[in-house]
């Protein structure tokens, strides 16, 4: 995990990373998380995945519109910018965004919400799924229990796990 929503300028301290990990352990993959779409090209050459990262769920900034249907969208515009010259993986939403202390309500992903967002990413063209961040959800359990929650992301996980020869 080399990269983190850099910004375009570090991709040659990204390259310089992936370049010092393969010398070291030429079977072990890089992998670069972005955020926005004119990002993905610069890193195109210094990762050896490309992952990219999906927040709607109670976004805190309402002029933006984020909305579910956002996964498929995104990770599919991505994924073609890149011209599928290297995997794709999907960041699916776990946390509550009052996290960054810009909600004052709660409301972490529902159960439905993040199956959505997995299915999505997958459907998409996505090789491969994270979640980001399970420490918030844990964080968080006073406000939005934690346990409840976790076993939401066993049910999907094991759901979509049953399906995984179709997407390799």
């Amino acid at each position: 995990y080399i990269n983190d929503e850099y910004d375009p300028c570090r991709w040659k301290y990204t390259l310089n990373k992936t370049r010092t990990i393969h010398k070291r352990d030429p079977d072990h993959p890089t992998f670069s998380v972005l955020d926005k779409a004119y990002k993905v090209i610069p890193f195109l050459n210094s990762t050896d995945i490309m992952g990219f990262d999906v927040y709607p769920v109670n976004y805190p900034y309402p002029k933006d519109n984020a909305r579910i249907r956002d996964v498929y969208d995104k990770i599919t515009n991505e994924y073609n910018t890149i011209m599928k010259a290297k995997p794709m993986w999907a960041i699916i939403q776990t946390f509550d965004w009052a996290y960054q202390k810009t909600h004052k309500n709660p409301l972490p992903p529902t159960l439905q919400e993040m199956r959505s967002m997995s299915w999505q990413g997958l459907v998409a063209g996505a090789k491969g799924l994270l979640f980001y961040s399970f420490s918030y959800m844990y964080y968080f359990n006073d406000t939005t229990p934690f346990e409840p929650r976790w076993n939401d992301v066993i049910i999907f996980t094991d759901e979509i796990w049953k399906y995984k020869d179709l997407f390799s």
